[in-house]
Parts: structure tokens; C-alpha cells; sequence
């Protein structure tokens, strides 16, 4: 059984209008979205270490971010009728940025983005390509899309690219349901760790990437480097 949210069951997300499904889980996308392209070593908050490292992690992040953006709907969803009327364009661009949700440039992000050379589109498609790879149990009939589903392609201005599916299930709700060509259900409401190997990858490959994670992601930071044998 589904846990009841006072705010997302009853009083409703804390929001960007004028819809919660067309506006603020379009900015919650957005902005997972650039986690996922730009990796944990690329978003501030996840960064550890010294004030200068922190701040060297920031204009890291700055210098990387968001070059090209591609948001595509299909005609038979409801994005494709209303994502320039109830703002979903500007939800999607301002998460990409990594505006925060109360920025008073909301309804101008797209010129922004313009002039900072970030090339975001928005286009409507079909994507019954995306069929085969819909999650089961997803409580949609047969050959159907969920209505509110974006199939996003992402590009970074240091090369890194991303491709991902994600839907708005209400309420400012999201679930994403693939990245890079993988089937996934990632909703934002917890941390989660995807590794993405070589197929010929030695398992040592493997424990080296689990490695520095878990260093960068350890409250107190990565251990002491052993400096002598038998220390």
C-alpha cells in the first residue's frame, strides 16, 4: 500500500505553476536530468573535501553543465498539446540549468539558456520505439505510453552524453523508466548508485568504480591513504 504525503496527497508540491503535472514535475526531471549527465563529481552538494576543493567543484560544474538539450513527445500524449501553455518547456530548461524552483528568471529561462549558448529544443515524435522497454507491472494498457512521457537527449560541453526516458505521474511526481537504453524506475526519493561498464570489464574495473564512490559519497570523506607497508 502507498504511503500517504500530506503535501503531495493533500496539499499538493511545493511548486512552480500552473500544474503539478505539466510545470513542477517537469522541473524535477530537468533537474534530475543534469545530475544524471553530469555525475555526482559534477554536483556540488555531493562533493567533499576542503572550502577550496568545494568551490573548485562548483566552477567545475559551471564550466561543464548542459550544452544541447533534446525533450521530445509523442503526439498521442498530453505533453505535446500543452508543454508551451502550462510552462512544462520552462519546468524541463530551468531543472536543466540547475535553477532553483524560486528564481525570478523562471518564465525567461529559455532566453537565457539562448544566450548562454545551451541548445535546448523541444519537439513532438512518436516514441512507440519505447514500447519494448516500458517497465512491466507500470498499470498501462498494452501498446500504450504513459501519457506524460519524455524522451530526453542530453549533452554536456564536456562531451558527456545522456539518454533517458522519464515520466510525470502526478502530483509533481516522476519516475524515470530508462537511462542509456536500460530499463530503470528511479523516482528521486532515494540515493541511487548505476555503474555502467565495458562488457569485457575485469571485476577489479568494477570494485575501483564502487571504490570511489563510496569514497566521495562517505560523510567523513575518503579514508587515509596507507602510507607504509605494515601502517
Amino acid at each position: 500500500m502507498k504511503a500517504i504525503s500530506i503535501f503531495n496527497d493533500v496539499l499538493g508540491p511545493v511548486m512552480r505553476g500552473p500544474s503539478s503535472s505539466h510545470t513542477a514535475a517537469p522541473y524535477q526531471i530537468g533537474r534530475m536530468a543534469r545530475a544524471l549527465l553530469l555525475g555526482p563529481d559534477r554536483v556540488p552538494h555531493l562533493s567533499r573535501g576542503t572550502a577550496s576543493e568545494g568551490e573548485r567543484s562548483e566552477a567545475d560544474a559551471a564550466a561543464d553543465g548542459p550544452a544541447e538539450a533534446a525533450f521530445v513527445f509523442d503526439p498521442g500524449g498530453s505533453f505535446a498539446q500543452v508543454y508551451r501553455e502550462q510552462g512544462s518547456d520552462l519546468g524541463f530548461a530551468a531543472g536543466l540549468l540547475g535553477w532553483p524552483l524560486t528564481d525570478e528568471r523562471f518564465g525567461q529561462v529559455l532566453d537565457v539558456a539562448a544566450r548562454e549558448g545551451v541548445d535546448i529544443r523541444f519537439s513532438v515524435a512518436s516514441l512507440a520505439h519505447l514500447l519494448p522497454l516500458t517497465p512491466e507491472g507500470a498499470g498501462l494498457e498494452e501498446g500504450k505510453l504513459h501519457p506524460n512521457t519524455v524522451e530526453m537527449r542530453l549533452r554536456s560541453r564536456r562531451g558527456r552524453t545522456l539518454h533517458a526516458v522519464a515520466r510525470s505521474i502526478g502530483g509533481g511526481a516522476l519516475v524515470f523508466t530508462q537511462v542509456g537504453g536500460w530499463p530503470v524506475s528511479l523516482t528521486g526519493d532515494a540515493h541511487e548508485l548505476m555503474v555502467e561498464m565495458a562488457p569485457d570489464a575485469e571485476p577489479s574495473a568494477l570494485l575501483r568504480a564502487l571504490g570511489r564512490v563510496t569514497a566521495l559519497l562517505a560523510p567523513e570523506g575518503p579514508p587515509p591513504a596507507r602510507q607504509e607497508r605494515g601502517g
